[in-house]
């Protein structure tokens, strides 16, 4: 029902106050609506609004009414923050280089529910390594981190404070670093030297478990299944490279045994000695990337006869 109260414009008071909602009420007015109810329970205290209009109504101590509620549709209530999430639970990145490799993870955005403005944003490590926070402060970032030959994994959330003073955290974003570094030192020259009658290899040889031959590791960190992401190519002008699975000038990826050589062989004791050697340029890559190791390595392989009878 109406409140019975005009203003003297003509207006029923219900329809120039927002009704009350919540806060604290001002004292009793003396005005009661046919219920017996004084006014100081209808409306929305001022605090929640902006001020109507002179209504033309007075308190005993000669104030209007406006002085005490709030203008139809101006009252804004707090409402506790909930629902605080980010936009993404994970984020995976690889790269690979000679030295430390920079990364920087997908953005990630924090949002709530409720509250009242201004929002301020904090990141915070839950676990792991810790990464630089791109964007600290602000609902969006982007982590980053510097390294090489490493996995790194990081557990992040957003802790978002607003205008009162409340807080609430987000849940968990998950950042995982592979910080692949390629290592030249790994394909050296190989000589092999043996007795007649026998088949003489030297090679250079680029595993799928990221070793080169001779045993040092081309790429750290290395796995069973590393070299999946990488790719080789071997090129050489010499024509004495007969030995291996590979062909010259041709990208392979690195998903098994990538093997190219010379052969010295000699099938009688008492001939002379065959000795068969060639330079071999070897590049090895990211896959679709540029070429991180790319160096000329020497396969010489010698097969010692004892000359004529």
């Amino acid at each position: 029902m109406a409140s019975g109260y005009q203003t003297s414009s003509g207006s029923d008071l219900d329809s120039v106050f927002d009704p009350y909602v919540q806060g604290t009420k001002p004292a009793a007015t003396g005005y009661q609506t046919s219920d017996g109810r004084d006014l100081n329970q209808r409306y929305a205290p001022l605090s929640f609004g902006s001020a109507a209009a002179s209504t033309g109504i007075k308190l005993a101590s000669g104030a209007d009414l406006n002085t005490l509620w709030a203008a139809t549709g101006t009252a804004s209530y707090y409402t506790p923050m909930s629902n605080a999430t980010l936009s993404r639970s994970s984020s995976s990145k690889k790269g690979a280089g000679t030295g430390s490799i920079n990364l920087t993870s997908d953005s990630v955005t924090a949002s709530v529910s409720g509250g009242e403005a201004p929002y301020t944003y904090t990141w915070q490590k839950v676990s792991g390594t810790t990464l630089t926070v791109n964007s600290q402060g602000a609902a969006a970032t982007t982590f980053a981190r510097s390294a090489g030959g490493v996995n790194t994994t990081s557990v992040y959330r957003c802790k978002i404070t607003d205008g009162s003073g409340a807080s609430i955290y987000t849940g968990n974003i998950t950042v995982n670093f592979t910080h692949y570094r390629l290592n030249p030192a790994a394909i050296v020259d190989h000589e092999n030297i043996d007795v007649a009658p026998s088949y003489v290899h030297a090679y250079v040889g680029i595993y799928r478990n990221g070793s080169a031959r001779g045993g040092a590791n081309y790429v750290e960190p290395v796995s069973s299944t590393v070299g999946d992401g990488f790719e080789v190519r071997f090129d050489s002008s010499s024509s004495q490279l007969t030995y291996g699975n590979c062909d010259l000038a041709t990208v392979y990826t690195i998903n098994g045994s990538r093997t190219i050589g010379v052969t010295a062989h000699q099938s009688q004791i008492h001939k002379p000695t065959i000795t068969k050697l060639s330079d071999v340029r070897v590049r090895i890559r990211k896959k679709n990337g540029s070429w991180l190791i790319d160096k000329v390595v020497r396969v010489k392989a010698t097969c010692l006869g004892g000359g004529p009878l």
